[in-house]
């Protein structure tokens, strides 16, 4: 499948080469704004991350857990299978002894929380621009993430031998023992999921109205934006390279947008990106070493 993905793109990439000159339409001031809204995207993550780890008591500083998030927002750029999330678990049992249940459990809950949050803001969007296909589609996930969240309230247990969902079952069971215990911490870490969707989504109103002319309403951007996030739930490729263009061309193509524009827009995105993820990586590559 992830082959499948990638070989896609690049189909489609061949087939819409022209549109790649629309990238000298982007004014430089342009480029830097976007640029400027991607590392408050990733100082925010980082927050998220310190946040989660003083949680779970760990003993860890705001400048390493920056150096910490940074580094693994690199590697799940260049890995596969969040690869980045296996480097910072395998980081902190390390060196703090922490197990990677709970860790991975807070993370899972967290997720949880940050797609029924897409959810809810997809659906308000969906119902704006009176678009019944994505309403359905997003009422669906809305509906399948609450009856998960009702499932761990109140412990009710699935027996299930396959192992692999037994142990996602464990890991979440674990995550939200932790969590529910602290809404304060589930009110922040809500609340910079929220100002990260809507950097995603102003990033992709700059973008296509600059490299196009064409003016995207907030709501469009959420649900485009909101796609970009589901993708991750099949992250089998380097930061869904593929997966990740599909689903925000089948979300266009929904609402009327041509989906070529939005293929474009992530290219150049993702190029954005990984100047300031690597930028930032490399950095705390060398700041975790002084922690060694």
């Amino acid at each position: 499948m992830a082959i499948a993905a990638i070989l896609f793109l690049v189909f489609y990439l061949y087939q819409n080469l022209n549109d790649f000159r629309q990238i000298d339409q982007v004014r430089p001031t342009t480029f830097c704004v976007v640029i400027a809204l991607t590392t408050v995207f990733l100082c925010l993550n980082a927050l998220y991350n310190f946040i989660i780890l003083n949680l779970l008591k760990f003993n860890i500083g705001f400048i390493e857990s920056f150096h910490l998030s940074n580094l693994s927002s690199l590697l799940n750029f260049i890995l596969p299978l969040k690869g980045g999330l296996g480097y910072k678990a395998v980081y902190l049992k390390k060196k703090y002894e922490v197990g990677y249940k709970t860790f991975l459990g807070v993370l899972a809950i967290s997720y949880l929380l940050n797609l029924i949050v897409i959810s809810v803001l997809s659906i308000i969007s969906a119902v704006y621009l009176s678009n019944k296909y994505l309403l359905i589609i997003y009422s669906l996930i809305f509906v399948g993430l609450i009856g998960l969240l009702v499932f761990l309230k109140f412990g009710v247990e699935v027996n299930i031998k396959n192992d692999k969902i037994s142990g996602i079952q464990s890991k979440l069971r674990s995550g939200w023992k932790v969590l529910k215990n602290s809404k304060a911490v589930a009110i922040q870490v809500l609340s910079i999921f929220v100002v990260n969707h809507i950097i995603l989504c102003l990033i992709l109103i700059i973008l296509v109205k600059d490299m196009f002319g064409l003016n995207v309403l907030f709501t469009e951007s959420v649900l485009m934006t909101s796609a970009n996030t589901v993708s991750f739930l099949f992250n089998i490729t380097p930061a869904s390279l593929g997966i990740k263009e599909l689903f925000m061309a089948g979300s266009s193509d929904l609402m009327g947008i041509k989906s070529n524009y939005i293929v474009l827009f992530s290219i150049i995105e993702r190029v954005l990106q990984f100047i300031v993820i690597s930028f930032l990586g490399i950095i705390g590559y060398f700041g975790l070493r002084s922690y060694r």
